[in-house]
């Protein structure tokens, strides 16, 4: 996102100043979303699956256990940054083939690794995605505003919406 807006402030391209903050708004929500989602859910890794029960088909599930397969953050933060260029260069025939294409390989490499079953994968690509779509049409339309919001004892989202 910063080389992004810097290459925006360069170049005095507005839209591309743009595209890098919805970036960066689009996976800081994805990530608070997602890491928020492995820790209520509790997946095990494959490999934990394995070392835990002896057989690689096992998945184990316990909330709050430092399990943290389900769904895939790699994979939605990919999403996540390939949801917000393909809608922002909508216009650009390429972008939206190689910014998904790209995005589907970091899924791939997580399941090569031995890292996620198909299912964090997936979920992690469509979390990912549906964020972003949200958090870029809300821009579009300036209906719904969201903000992080941060105190000594707690933190969380503070929601704002327009009618």
């Amino acid at each position: 996102s910063g080389s992004i807006y810097l290459l925006g402030e360069i170049t005095s391209n507005d839209h591309t100043k743009k595209t890098a903050l919805l970036t960066l708004e689009s996976v800081a929500l994805t990530n608070l979303f997602t890491t928020g989602l492995k820790e209520i859910v509790g997946r095990a890794r494959p490999r934990q699956s394995e070392q835990v029960t002896g057989d690689s088909e096992a998945t184990l599930f316990d909330s709050f256990s430092g399990w943290h397969s389900f769904p895939s953050l790699h994979t939605s933060q990919a999403f996540s940054v390939a949801t917000v260029m393909a809608m922002q260069y909508r216009d650009v025939v390429w972008v939206p083939y190689i910014a998904y294409g790209i995005a589907a390989l970091t899924g791939y490499a997580r399941l090569q690794g031995e890292q996620h079953w198909l299912e964090d994968v997936l979920c992690g690509a469509l979390h990912g995605h549906l964020v972003t779509k949200t958090v870029v049409s809300n821009h579009e339309n300036q209906k719904l505003l969201l903000l992080p919001m941060m105190r000594k004892d707690a933190a969380g989202l503070q929601f704002s919406m327009r009618f």
